[in-house]
């Protein structure tokens, strides 16, 4: 049988290791797998061709109901919730791991069934970690009234929820939009709420998964900027949209998870009731 405590150790002291980040970055340009075979200089066609339409766009009609589920249990874990934590961990590993799969596979006219290699391998990675946060709990989310300072957070996040762009790669604010896109099945938007919810609970978090989360996050919203910003700057409007994944990553990177444990000791936070609970519904 795992002993959680001993993996708890182990995985923390592996997500603490420089060489680690340096793999995964390494693995973000690992060629991407296609029916048929394309010189280097398609690479850029390649990558838009898969994410222009991916398999996982494939049924549009889950698009509002996916957008109403994370609503309601997001809403839910801010209303103090305690029960419903392992559950969003539960769904975001779910969801993350179809993403991985789906939003980073197609079958395109000119080269066949494709498949984003690094891009998958590193959204899997953070699929695992929330997995991880399901098996041992230790994220204890605030209410609103104590956010304190993070309230300026919500409209990045709340951008990246609306997803407010149309077919051609344009503005659309369009109330339809909000509900109909398919926001909550792309990484580079589903992340956003992902880190304003790790950096709102913070210090109380699963140490595992806000460095994964956060160091994969600051890669692909890094990746974007250069890409929508100076590559191809005639979708700037993209680099817009991933702009919240890029700040939100890069705060999450500045708050310091090396002896945190001893820092929510020293706060008096560890021995809060929400925590406590969370423990013993684990067990």
């Amino acid at each position: 049988m795992i002993n959680l405590i001993d993996l708890k150790t182990k995985l923390e002291s592996l997500t603490s290791k420089w060489w680690l980040y340096l793999i995964l970055g390494f693995l973000y340009f690992l060629p991407s797998y296609s029916a048929t075979k394309y010189p280097t200089t398609e690479i850029p066609k390649v990558i838009v061709e898969v994410l222009k339409n991916p398999i996982i766009y494939s049924y549009p009609i889950i698009f509002p109901v996916l957008k109403v589920l994370m609503l309601v249990m997001v809403s839910g874990i801010f209303l103090g919730n305690i029960r419903i934590n392992r559950i969003f961990a539960f769904f975001i590993s779910v969801l993350l791991l179809a993403v991985s799969l789906f939003q980073n596979s197609a079958f395109t006219n000119d080269y066949g069934f494709v498949l984003l290699t690094g891009s998958c391998i590193l959204q899997l990675a953070v699929a695992i970690s929330w997995l991880w946060e399901v098996l041992s709990p230790e994220n204890v989310y605030p209410k609103p009234k104590d956010f304190q300072w993070k309230w300026i957070l919500v409209p990045l996040v709340f951008l990246s929820y609306w997803f407010p762009m149309d077919n051609a790669a344009n503005p659309d604010f369009s109330i339809t939009s909000l509900f109909t896109n398919g926001a909550m099945l792309t990484y580079c938007m589903v992340t956003p709420i992902l880190l304003f919810l790790l950096i709102a609970a913070y210090p109380r978090v699963n140490v595992v998964t806000f460095r994964i989360t956060r160091f994969v996050g600051l890669l692909f919203g890094g990746m974007n900027m250069i890409n929508w910003f100076i590559l191809n700057r005639e979708f700037w409007w993209l680099g817009v949209l991933h702009l919240p994944l890029f700040l939100l990553a890069i705060l999450a990177l500045f708050l310091k998870t090396k002896n945190m444990e001893k820092d929510r000791i020293g706060q008096g936070k560890i021995l809060d009731e929400s925590r406590r609970r969370i423990f013993r519904e684990a067990s």
